[in-house]
């Protein structure tokens, strides 16, 4: 009988220490959410990867219609000036090059 016990509670506290350890990361909360959407807007921006940075703005908003200004002043320049890539800097600004 205390073997069945024993088994039984450790069966128990097994599986207590073992439900922590689902390996998926979520938001904790929503500003973390938040944070990681704005985050990755930014890097599609960078990326000069349009649609995918329109997908994180709600449609028709200000920030939507600002990304499409974005990405028609980075082909205009493109178009006049040349390639558009990011330069030496961890690509965190815009380099022109010719």
């Amino acid at each position: 009988m205390k073997r069945k016990l024993f088994l039984v509670g450790l069966v128990l506290i097994l599986a207590i220490f073992l439900s922590g350890c689902s390996g998926v990361v979520t938001p904790v909360n929503d500003e973390a959410a938040v944070k990681s959407v704005i985050h990755e807007y930014f890097l599609a921006i960078n990326d000069q990867n349009w649609s995918k940075a329109k997908g994180y703005c709600v449609y028709q908003s200000d920030q939507y219609y600002s990304t499409i200004g974005f990405e028609d002043a980075a082909n205009m320049i493109e178009q006049y000036y040349g390639n558009i890539t990011r330069g030496e800097t961890e690509g965190r600004f815009f380099v022109l090059q010719k």
